[in-house]
């Protein structure tokens, strides 16, 4: 389980494609009015997950490690997360 926040600050590298583990060790914050990524919100929130490879495989990961992670695609306005499908 992770917060919204985290799960978003989530880069390639942080993604074991192997494994399916999942570093969480940022979340996105305001500061000066501005979202900024930093740490989590408490010392616990640095973890890895396992998400199963299943679902890795439904996600462009041969991407550069600094790029935000899988749920995120870039747009000519800027990123922005992609409205999930049913």
């Amino acid at each position: 389980m992770a917060r919204p926040s985290e799960v978003t600050a989530i880069q390639i590298r942080d993604i074991d494609k192997r494994t399916g583990d999942v570093r969480i060790n940022k979340a996105w914050k305001y500061v000066g009015g501005e979202m900024k990524l930093g740490k989590p919100k408490s010392s616990r929130g640095i973890r890895t997950v396992t998400v199963p490879l299943e679902t890795l495989e439904r996600f462009d990961l041969d991407r550069p490690g600094d790029e935000l992670g899988p749920h995120q695609q870039q747009h000519p306005g800027g990123w922005r997360v992609p409205k999930a499908t049913v």
